[in-house]
């Protein structure tokens, strides 16, 4: 209920409220010596990996209009290679 009475507030402002938008962070929980993009929810839950390559995968950034995940993936130790994601899509079609 905080949360609803908190984006009211800030709708009364003309600011967006966080409910409903995902965050996307870089990660070594998967237990391997890499790291991997994963995502959750604003308040932390469903926290889900959104890649799975086995490298270096660092820096996810969402696109303007929301609809693809850009990161780098160093892969074979090419700090060249960019991947994206369609960020809407189930967590395991990119693993």
């Amino acid at each position: 209920m905080a949360r609803e009475f908190a984006a009211d507030i800030l709708a009364q402002f003309g600011r967006t409220s966080l409910i409903g938008s995902k965050i996307f962070f870089t990660s070594d929980r998967s237990g391997q010596s890499t790291k991997e993009i994963w995502s959750m929810d604003y308040d932390g839950k469903n926290q889900a990996p959104m890649t799975s390559y086995k490298s270096l995968t660092i820096m996810p950034t969402v696109s303007p209009d929301g609809t693809k995940l850009a990161f780098y993936d160093v892969r074979a130790r090419d700090p060249e290679h960019h991947g994206d994601v369609d960020r809407d899509e189930a967590p395991d079609s990119f693993l």
